[in-house]
């Protein structure tokens, strides 16, 4: 092959697609640049959430475009056109994949702004957020089969090999489904996870004999952060199959209780104004307002039991309150009633 001719006599193509990539990179720079600053302005979310996702791929985009037409006008040499227009539909199935991979993550941004911008609770945000993360998971794996598959295809040794990863739900898939199918399962189980919600990212949950909030979800497993810092795992299908309780699902307000146990001698109205007043003064910080009250709940031989019900906008502020209140309670009790705390008495006969 005369390297003379390709890059010599006929180096105009190439040229042109230099011209070509340069233009591209220019062009991209500038319809970025307006669509950056529209977005500024008007602080619209679509603009900013697409020169933010779709701004590499889009430069490739633009760039295959041009040098496309640049080689229509003025084609390379035969012996290696082939090579080079197959390269170029190899770097478009790349370049389309990823643009459709940004579309979820642009609608995301846009829709979660939407939220923001109406004031929506935090329960509805986490939703679309827990919705999101799980079907972008999905979306990506999708594309990237389709485009490995599609690449394979455009090579005449491996169209096979491409055929067999698209008819992948036909045998292959009863062969891999019948070997993995508590994989599957687990996918679908995921799947229908994300579509029914009985859990979000940080809703309070007590999972196992656990308290904690939800880290992370994805297809197979929840990652439950633990109130010590402890991370557990759990399948998604524990959430499906097994009981638990969700203190976040529909709000974050929480009743929470305080037991203290007392002589019988003990002034119980003057406890609970001291447990109103510790709520609305020294935990004023914790407690919601809606709902401070003490009651006798039980009776043994020896003691009474107070139960303090408080309220509070969430579940660790439920915790604090009610550890304060049973801490300031006690204390009262030691200063002002200190013959009001548990006691044994031993009767003369």
């Amino acid at each position: 092959m005369n390297t003379e001719y390709f890059f010599g006599q006929n180096a105009l193509p190439y040229l042109a697609a230099g011209g070509a990539i340069f233009i591209g990179i220019t062009v991209h720079a500038l319809i970025f640049r307006i669509i950056k600053r529209a977005a500024l302005k008007t602080y619209a979310p679509l603009e900013q959430a697409f020169a933010g996702k779709a701004s590499r791929p889009g430069r490739l985009l633009i760039i295959l475009l041009l040098v496309e037409i640049s080689f229509s006008i003025i084609p390379p040499h035969e012996i290696i056109r082939q090579p080079i227009f197959h390269t170029l539909g190899l770097l478009w199935i790349i370049v389309l994949a990823w643009m459709f991979s940004k579309i979820l993550p642009i609608a995301e941004i846009v829709i979660l702004a939407q939220l923001d911008k109406n004031k929506a609770d935090d329960i509805e945000k986490r939703k679309v957020i827990t919705q999101f993360n799980v079907f972008k998971r999905i979306v990506y794996f999708l594309i990237c089969i389709l485009a490995l598959a599609t690449m394979l295809m455009t090579f005449e040794s491996m169209q096979k090999i491409g055929m067999s990863i698209l008819a992948s739900a036909g045998v292959a898939g009863i062969v891999v489904g019948m070997s993995a199918k508590n994989t599957l399962s687990t996918v679908f189980s995921g799947i229908q996870f994300a579509i029914t919600q009985p859990v979000r990212l940080d809703d309070v949950v007590i999972i196992e004999n656990e308290w904690g909030t939800i880290e992370e979800i994805t297809l197979t497993y929840v990652v439950v952060r633990i109130w010590d810092e402890r991370r557990l795992i759990v399948p998604i299908d524990n959430f499906l199959t097994k009981p638990f309780q969700n203190w976040s699902r529909n709000q974050t307000e929480i009743m929470g209780t305080a037991f203290i146990h007392a002589d019988y001698t003990v002034p119980v109205e003057a406890l609970r104004q001291e447990a109103q007043r510790i709520v609305s003064e020294e935990g004023k910080e914790l407690w919601d307002g809606r709902y401070c009250g003490l009651q006798v709940t039980d009776t043994s031989p020896d003691s009474i039991e107070l139960r303090v019900l408080v309220t509070a906008a969430d579940a660790p502020k439920c915790w604090d309150l009610r550890c304060l209140v049973r801490e300031n309670l006690i204390n009262f009790m030691k200063t002002n009633y200190p013959d009001a705390l548990p006691q044994r008495r031993l009767v003369k006969m």
